[in-house]
């Protein structure tokens, strides 16, 4: 499904702050405390991955929060270690999750399978990328 321009300069203008370390820009390095908890998992890159609002298509507040638990569940079952993100801008807000670890396809996988337009991935000696497009 091609995404709009609007679509696009929405998700460049979102900031995706990690809880407890630092915000994440797509286009940009990963801050250093980033880095550091990607490293300390024993992770060379890290992927942003989201349940909410699918194929970037408000929907309610309980479908989100049962799409998120999914993703959290499904995470924790498989070892994979995280940490909670809130993606914003002034008028949008969207829990995601940072999952050290994974790599770009793994990545592209859980968007297919979340039903997400992108997730965003980054090498820990990289850019944060939009994927999925």
């Amino acid at each position: 499904m091609p995404v709009s321009q609007e679509l696009l300069d929405h998700y460049h203008n979102t900031r995706f702050e990690v809880e407890g370390l630092d915000t994440l820009r797509i286009g940009k390095p990963l801050p250093a405390s980033v880095i550091a908890w990607a490293k300390s998992q024993g992770a060379s890159m890290v992927a942003l991955l989201g349940a909410e609002n699918p194929q970037s298509t408000l929907t309610t507040a309980e479908d989100n929060a049962r799409r998120h638990a999914a993703l959290m569940v499904e995470c924790t079952e498989r070892g994979l270690p995280f940490l909670p993100v809130l993606g914003l801008t002034d008028d949008w807000r969207e829990n995601h999750l940072l999952v050290a670890g994974l790599t770009r396809e793994e990545a592209e996988d859980f968007r297919r399978r979340y039903d997400q337009t992108t997730v965003l991935h980054a090498m820990i000696d990289g850019i944060v990328e939009l994927v999925g497009l």
